[in-house]
């Protein structure tokens, strides 16, 4: 994605990038419970470019830049959902099948 400086800090602030707000969104709106306003927002900016998915995220900045690096497919997986029916879970420092 968008390199920025490390940590991604802008006027003091943490700085997120679209996709980390859809992503999170993404995953908020399959989960129950009450919602900080900063959970509602991500889950409202989902909910706004869930039927347009792959177009919001290949015409974000950071989706620009990967497909200009030849990583088109991987913008498309970011906009699959419901692509796996497994969650991963860190162990011995990779991913694996949290089922295993």
């Amino acid at each position: 994605g968008i390199q920025l400086p490390s940590p991604r800090r802008l006027a003091g602030f943490f700085s997120t990038l679209l996709e980390d707000w859809l992503g999170a969104g993404a995953v908020l709106a399959h989960l129950p419970g009450s919602r900080s306003p900063e959970a509602t927002a991500a889950q409202v900016a989902f909910r706004s470019a869930e039927s347009q998915l792959l177009e919001a995220l290949s015409s974000c900045g950071s989706g620009k830049e990967l497909i200009n690096q030849g990583f088109a497919q991987d913008v498309r997986l970011a906009a699959s959902l419901q692509a796996s029916v497994t969650a991963p879970r860190l162990a011995g420092g990779a991913y694996v099948n949290a089922a295993s």
